[in-house]
């Protein structure tokens, strides 16, 4: 069995990111990524901090806006839109979680597309579903589960099954595996026999949000398992929708932490440098 380890893909795109960045600081373009936060919460701001260490890294200017002190969503739709406008930002990203009355739909589709760096506004997910790639900017996590998958197959006429039908992962997931002419189905809480399912799959990705939600002894027949699940156990300690057990029946498998993750960090970057060469022209 292959454990499919982020870090290799990580590299290889981080490595890539090094070439595109100094071309364009070449021709004066500084890439400026804006992320903005609505919550004073320590966790959230360490996150970010994390975030800005790995784009100086790369050489891309982090700006972190919080918008905690607005006062109504509308107020901070407005502040997003000022941002978008600036030319030396070229993108923005919205930080989870915002305030309980503010709803998130609306201050992602507040940003240009050219400049939605998460890829779940309503105009890049409606380009991914029509079929057009090349032009939209493509959520992280979604694009990070095509890129562990492609390490050991090719998608084309695998039968998929996806677990869990959110809006961050599940859902934009979907149409990447279709424009890649695999067969999908998707399960959710009101899905019966989920079990049946899975065993009539090749290729099961679990974006449950559910710590040990299945145990790899539920898998057989050479499958590969992405786990795109970040939970905390009882311990506090890190883990997937996935409880290791026997892996008698996997021909490859993520692993929580260091599959998934560590290749949407980079990519968030990708997306910027892509944002950037759409919004100039360039090819």
């Amino acid at each position: 069995m292959n454990i499919l380890h982020g870090k290799r893909k990580k590299e290889e795109i981080e490595k890539s990111l090094f070439s595109e960045i100094k071309y364009l600081k070449k021709m004066d373009i500084y890439p400026t990524l804006a992320t903005v936060v609505a919550s004073n919460d320590d966790s959230i701001i360490s996150y970010v901090s994390s975030k800005k260490k790995q784009a100086n890294n790369l050489g891309i200017k982090l700006e972190i806006h919080n918008i905690s002190d607005c006062r109504s969503e509308s107020e901070a739709i407005q502040y997003i839109k000022e941002i978008s406008f600036k030319e030396d930002i070229h993108g923005i990203m919205i930080e989870s979680p915002i305030k309980r009355e503010w709803k998130y739909e609306n201050l992602i589709n507040s940003i240009p597309r050219i400049k939605d760096i998460d890829g779940l506004g309503i105009e890049n997910l409606g380009m991914i579903l029509s079929g057009d790639e090349n032009n939209a900017l493509i959520s992280a996590t979604p694009q990070a589960c095509i890129e562990l998958i492609e390490m050991e197959c090719d998608l084309l006429g695998k039968n998929v099954v996806i677990l869990g039908r959110g809006k961050t992962v599940g859902r934009p997931l979907y149409p990447l595996l279709v424009n890649r002419n695999a067969t999908v189905t998707m399960c959710h809480t009101k899905t019966k026999d989920i079990q049946k399912i899975i065993n009539n799959n090749e290729i099961i990705i679990s974006a449950v949000g559910k710590a040990n939600f299945i145990s790899t002894e539920s898998f057989s027949n050479n499958q590969i398992v992405i786990d795109v699940g970040i939970n905390y156990n009882e311990e506090g300690k890190l883990v997937g929708d996935i409880k290791i057990g026997k892996e008698d029946g996997l021909k490859a498998r993520s692993p929580v932490p260091g599959g998934v993750g560590p290749i949407t960090s980079i990519l968030i970057y990708k997306n910027l440098i892509k944002a950037i060469k759409i919004q100039r022209n360039l090819t």
